[in-house]
């Protein structure tokens, strides 16, 4: 949302464009982002996972807070020089910021909880990181949770937040409680940032994939610097009957949620540069890790090696014409191959079937 009462005591229709260009931009890379995030899940044939429902999750409520956004400018004519915001406006724009800021919270909730949840499909290999994963996915919650219910009754009666704008007795000091808010939120997005540096190093990958993580890990950490742009314009808080400003606030907002959206989906999208048919090995592979089906399997044939009997053989010769395979003959169904050049191995040409009366024949004959 726009600067809607700038020093001079006009609207700052600049400032409204910025907001709106900025808004129309994050959500149509948000939904082709999520899009094909979901396409990658349909054309490997594959269920959405709990991280790809989060991520969806998280681009609803994106639209949905641009939505109240665009709904304000458009409705308040943000884009035409008037004068300064009338006290119902302000109430206005002050329960829609009281909305956004619940819708918020759940934006970079969801995709914390996202990107967590795809962390844990790729390296829960390691028991240190997984319990590292449980951790930090318990402090999103607890904190969305704690943050969501300072929100809703920092004011009492709740209705004070946007109808009693003089009073400072009713209310929690906006400007802390909103300082604690976003560097809580921004050393999550760090810890979160990090966790997967030290998995990171001690894979064996090519350069180009190592040089794609690193964009990826890049494009995360413009997320932070969002975040800390966000804090640089909260603190301090304008005074908003006096020189009321929202427009940065509410502009690097979106952008930290729309960037938090299409950095969650990136990691997921190495199958499109793929032609394996499935995706987890996929992308399990294009971080250099070793699929859990691949492990198994070389375990199972490790004891089946172990406990195999070697006076038998490992399985039979494939069955075919004599005449393609002149080495090898055919011996009661099974095929087996003729060594005729060296004298001392056994005849391994294969035996008519006698009775027992012939062979006690040439037993006594002998």
């Amino acid at each position: 949302m726009g600067s809607l009462v700038a020093s001079n005591g006009n609207y700052s229709s600049s400032s409204g464009q910025e907001n709106l260009r900025a808004g129309s931009v994050l959500v149509a890379l948000s939904t082709i982002s999520v899009l094909l995030r979901i396409w990658v899940r349909i054309s490997q044939r594959q269920r959405p996972q709990a991280h790809d429902c989060f991520c969806i999750l998280a681009l609803l409520l994106f639209c949905a807070q641009n939505g109240l956004l665009i709904n304000f400018i458009v409705k308040y004519g943000v884009f035409d020089t008037g004068p300064p915001l009338q006290h119902d406006d302000v109430v206005e724009l002050l329960k829609t910021t009281w909305i956004c800021e619940f819708i918020f919270g759940g934006v970079i909730t969801s995709v914390k909880l996202s990107i967590l949840l795809f962390y844990y499909s790729i390296f829960s290999i390691n028991k240190m990181f997984r319990k590292a994963t449980y951790i930090v996915g318990a402090l999103c919650i607890v904190w969305f949770i704690i943050t969501t219910f300072i929100i809703a009754f920092q004011c009492d009666p709740v209705d004070a937040f946007w109808n009693q704008l003089d009073s400072t007795l009713v209310c929690l000091n906006t400007t802390h409680f909103l300082l604690g808010y976003e560097i809580t939120n921004l050393l999550l997005d760090v810890a979160i940032l990090c966790m997967p540096l030290g998995m990171l190093r001690q894979l064996q990958l090519s350069l180009p994939r190592k040089i794609s993580l690193w964009v990826i890990f890049i494009l995360a950490g413009l997320v932070c610097i969002a975040s800390i742009v966000r804090l640089r314009a909260i603190y301090p808080l304008p005074n908003p009957t006096e020189d009321f400003n929202f427009g940065v606030l509410m502009l690097w907002g979106e952008i930290q949620s729309g960037l938090a959206i299409v950095c969650a989906c990136l990691p997921t999208l190495g199958p499109l540069f793929q032609s394996t048919p499935n995706a987890r090995k996929v992308v399990r592979s294009w971080f250099g890790l070793p699929s859990v089906h691949s492990t198994k399997s070389r375990i199972v044939s490790g004891q089946q090696a172990k406990t195999s009997d070697t006076s038998k053989p490992a399985r039979s010769w494939p069955q075919a014409e004599e005449q393609h395979y002149p080495h090898y003959t055919r011996a009661s169904g099974s095929w087996i191959r003729v060594d005729e050049n060296a004298s001392d191995t056994f005849p391994l040409k294969p035996i008519a079937a006698q009775d027992n009366s012939s062979s006690s024949r040439d037993l006594e004959r002998n």
